[in-house]
C-alpha cells in the first residue's frame, strides 16, 4: 500500500505518459531523448550505454534545471 504513495513511482509512470503521449521521444537507437512539443524539438540528454531511458529523464527532471520543465510538460500531458 506504501507503494502507492511513493514519489518516485509517480513521477516515472508520469514521465512514461509524456513518452506515450509523444511528449518526449527516444533517438540514435535509443541512446538520445529529445523533447517532441509543438514549440521545442530540442535534445533532452544522452543515455549512456546501459542505462534506462526513463530513469534519465527522471534524473533530469528531479534536476533544478529540470523541474520547470517537468512541470510544463505536465501541462502539456494534462491538455493532450
Amino acid at each position: 500500500l506504501n507503494l502507492l504513495k511513493d514519489p518516485t513511482l509517480k513521477m516515472n509512470a508520469t514521465i512514461q505518459s509524456f513518452f506515450d503521449k509523444k511528449l518526449l521521444s527516444l533517438r540514435n537507437q535509443g541512446k538520445e531523448i529529445w523533447f517532441n512539443t509543438a514549440s521545442n524539438k530540442k535534445k533532452l540528454t544522452n543515455v549512456p550505454y546501459g542505462e534506462d531511458p526513463l530513469y534519465m529523464a527522471a534524473s533530469f527532471f528531479e534536476s533544478d534545471d529540470g523541474i520547470e520543465l517537468y512541470k510544463h510538460l505536465k501541462s502539456l500531458a494534462k491538455n493532450a
